[in-house]
């Protein structure tokens, strides 16, 4: 259990820190991870919620529509069996 423990906050660290330069390559990353240890993504989909939120605001430009398509179909990742 340590393990899960210890991957979910080395992935939410990776989140917050390469989320705001490429974004579909941080949801392929946990694409990956969730196929084995889906439990230890589920919980990083608000931190991905809030970084396309912090990412508009910095913008300054309004809601990022590519973002948020993205983010969504990262979505399927609550979905596995």
């Amino acid at each position: 259990m340590c393990f899960r423990k210890e991957l979910s906050g080395i992935l939410g660290n990776f989140v917050c820190t390469y989320f705001k330069y490429s974004s579909s390559g941080v949801l392929k990353v946990l694409e990956k991870v969730a196929v084995l240890l889906r439990d230890v993504v589920l919980p990083l989909m608000g931190k991905l919620s809030d970084n396309i939120r912090d990412i508009e605001r910095k913008r300054g430009v309004g809601v990022d529509k590519v973002l948020r398509y993205e983010h969504s179909l990262s979505g399927y990742i609550q979905g596995f069996p």
